[in-house]
């Protein structure tokens, strides 16, 4: 009886152990859905981040090129494949759409900046979570040295702005071989740049990408990433963005606190790039692309005190991040620089549109926003 009672016990023990497992189980699933999180992608290697990791990154891509450069007004996505080197060694290989994107450099263009769409399932099956698209931002011109010259450039812009804000793309530079698929001997070498999909760093910010909301009224943004990207812009001399009509920017709500974030993106008409196709902005009434203008929202007096406090303790770091940057020229690392001090030279007495605000004004968040 005793030996019947002590057996009884013990499997309600494990039954109840069973069911306290489940709840942890369940519960943890629904914070991580939360976060917007797969239960079975949350802490997986993604495959953006295995690309920044290898020290020589280098890819092939092989598709259609004559429909890549010839046909232009195409939406569809093509097939191809895409390998990934780590120098010369091979580290994988995938399947691999591809199509045109963006509007005007798409027609400018030599060769079209692109979208990659990876097959999530074969992602899965090797064990990386489920981001499967990319920008990739092409070499656009014929010339190979002002071709490397501008990519770099912009792969720096992203860069940079990675160091001033955590609500900003990341992005890794790549020499690419693009090879023609129906004639393996039509190749084009050149840098490249792919932009982390927005599916990561969504997860990686805790917010959700808002599509369809225009000219977000100025309530509703979190004012210090608002302004920060309006100083970033104005820094690297980029009139190509627009919060009205949201050009060249994507929204996301905080999970957390239910602002709304603008992350910017494509740098390639800005001042810090200076590209021979970049067309300066007249409806603002700038003759040149070197030309600065702040396009920003007016900001409450303390925001932008913090904000430019903020850059001024980034200012090393920045200096730092341009001398190290591989592939730039010389000349080109000369320009950045002296471009950039121009900023910081007149940014203590920037005249900017402020909103007077009290004592209590809230800028809580500013450094993890």
């Amino acid at each position: 009886m005793l030996h019947y009672y002590l057996k009884t016990r013990e499997n309600m023990q494990r039954i109840l152990s069973c069911k306290q497992n489940l709840t942890w189980i369940l519960l943890l699933s629904g914070i991580l859905s939360t976060f917007g999180l797969d239960a079975q992608d949350a802490n997986k290697q993604s495959l953006f981040n295995s690309l920044t990791e290898l020290e020589k990154l280098e890819l092939v891509i092989t598709t259609d090129l004559d429909h890549i450069v010839g046909d232009r007004s195409s939406d569809e996505y093509i097939d191809g494949n895409f390998e990934v080197y780590d120098g010369k060694k091979l580290i994988s290989a995938w399947d691999v759409k591809l199509k045109h994107r963006g509007r005007f450099r798409r027609k400018l263009c030599d060769f079209p900046p692109l979208k990659l769409n990876f097959d999530k399932d074969q992602l899965k099956d090797r064990g990386l979570a489920k981001f499967d698209k990319f920008k990739l931002v092409t070499h656009c011109i014929d010339d190979k040295f002002a071709a490397q010259e501008n990519v770099v450039r912009e792969y720096l812009a992203y860069e940079m702005y990675n160091l001033l804000s955590p609500n900003s793309y990341r992005a890794v530079l790549a020499k690419i071989t693009y090879v023609d698929q129906n004639n393996p001997r039509n190749k084009v070498v050149r840098y490249g740049v792919l932009v982390e999909p927005t599916s990561e760093l969504e997860d990686r910010i805790g917010a959700e990408e808002v599509e369809d909301l225009v000219n977000p009224p100025a309530e509703i943004l979190n004012s210090v990433v608002e302004n920060r990207v309006s100083l970033y812009q104005y820094m690297i001399g980029n009139e190509d963005w627009s919060i009205t009509m949201m050009r060249n920017l994507k929204l996301f709500q905080s999970k957390t606190t239910g602002k709304y974030i603008l992350v910017p993106y494509d740098f390639d008409f800005s001042g810090l790039v200076n590209t021979s196709y970049a067309i300066p902005s007249v409806d603002n009434g700038l003759v040149s692309v070197e030309q600065r203008i702040y396009l920003g929202k007016p900001v409450l007096e303390s925001v932008l005190a913090a904000n430019k406090k903020h850059y001024q303790d980034q200012k090393e770091a920045i200096w730092d991040l341009i001398k190290s940057t591989k592939k730039i020229s010389g000349e080109g690392k000369i320009y950045i620089r002296a471009y950039l001090q121009s900023f910081y030279d007149e940014l203590d007495t920037l005249a900017i549109p402020t909103i007077a605000d009290d004592k209590d004004a809230d800028t809580i968040g500013f450094n993890r926003k």
